[in-house]
């Protein structure tokens, strides 16, 4: 093959190798020019690469646990060679448990979930590997090499509620007691397309506290010990309101000004708060709404002077919830 090589003044033909072909041609004004066959890159033709093996590269993600009477195994098939050449699909996947070989009936690169019955190894523990087959029959390198106790099923949780919660939603649920286990809470909301694992718990008891008003959520609950896992609870649904009043002002205190009374407590830090509302009252009166403050002070300049007042505070938030009054303060107008 002949090519062209740079060197001063532009591209300059290189001298013809043994048993290279120069071909030569006229352009249509009949000048002539000579045509040189070029390669890719500038230079001369390197060494042969030798034919690539299209090995798949390690699975690196294998994952398994027991989800109630069946083993559940998550790895990623590969989608590069080992040489980094792409993958459109596979020869085989060989996954074994046990060095039982199970099936995989996914060839494309990806995420792969494959369940089988746990059965016939109740009792023991089982060592899982896999590796990926190219097309044509080559196989990769094993993973890592998983192990888990196969044990008989654990008992799901029942009677899963979810139910409004001052700080987001509360979940309970019932279970058998038993040494060591713990519980994982799943949610699913409208921009979820599955559901995602929120917590573990070690009651049957959790409040998620990330949740929205006014947005629907889904929850399920698992037992888990180890390895091994339930079946998930019948799903719960909740749609949260803020029915919810804010918290009582504290540390109300009033001082006498001049022809007025003074009035301060301790801000709220609700990030849903909104206002204060200030009552007041003569002695054996009933507490009246006098007025509503935004910030955690006030200057009542209404009062007679030697008459005696109660005085009581309340937070509310946005959507209108008031809490209770604050412990009333007396004092006498000077």
């Amino acid at each position: 093959m002949l090519v062209r090589k740079a060197c001063k003044g532009g591209f300059q033909p290189a001298p013809p190798r043994p048993g290279a072909v120069r071909l030569t041609v006229r352009s249509r004004t009949g000048l002539p020019a000579a045509l040189t066959l070029l390669c890719a890159a500038c230079g001369y033709v390197g060494d042969p690469l030798p034919p690539a093996l299209n090995i798949p590269e390690r699975i690196t993600d294998l994952r398994a646990f027991q989800r109630g009477d069946r083993l559940v195994i998550e790895l990623t098939l590969p989608a590069l060679t080992a040489e980094g050449l792409g993958i459109e699909e596979l020869g085989a996947t060989e996954l074994r448990v046990a060095e039982e070989a199970i099936e995989v009936p996914n060839r494309k690169p990806g995420p792969v979930r494959v369940e089988t019955g746990a059965g016939r190894w109740m009792g023991e523990e089982v060592a899982i590997r896999a590796r990926a087959v190219s097309g044509r029959g080559r196989p990769g390198v094993w993973s890592d090499t998983v192990t888990l106790k196969v044990i008989p099923p654990l008992a799901a949780p029942v009677g899963l509620q979810a139910t409004p919660h001052p700080k987001g939603v509360r979940l309970a649920w019932s279970a058998p007691a038993r040494l060591g286990v713990r519980f994982h809470v799943y949610r699913r909301a409208p921009a979820d397309k599955e559901r995602v694992l929120i917590a573990p718990a070690d009651q049957p008891e959790f409040i998620d506290s990330e949740t929205r008003y006014d947005i629907e959520y889904q929850y399920w609950a698992e037992t888990a010990l180890d390895s091994a896992r339930s079946e998930l609870s019948a799903p719960a649904s909740i749609t949260p309101r803020d029915v919810f009043a804010p918290e009582v002002p504290r540390s109300v205190r009033a001082i006498a000004g001049l022809n007025s009374i003074e009035l301060t407590w301790e801000p709220n830090l609700e990030a849903d708060f909104k206002s204060y509302r200030v009552y007041r009252a003569a002695p054996g009166a009933k507490m009246t709404q006098l007025a509503e403050a935004d910030t955690p002070v006030f200057s009542d300049r209404t009062v007679e002077s030697g008459k005696a007042y109660h005085y009581a505070v309340s937070s509310v938030d946005q959507k209108g919830n008031e809490s209770r009054l604050a412990e009333a303060v007396d004092i006498t107008a000077p």
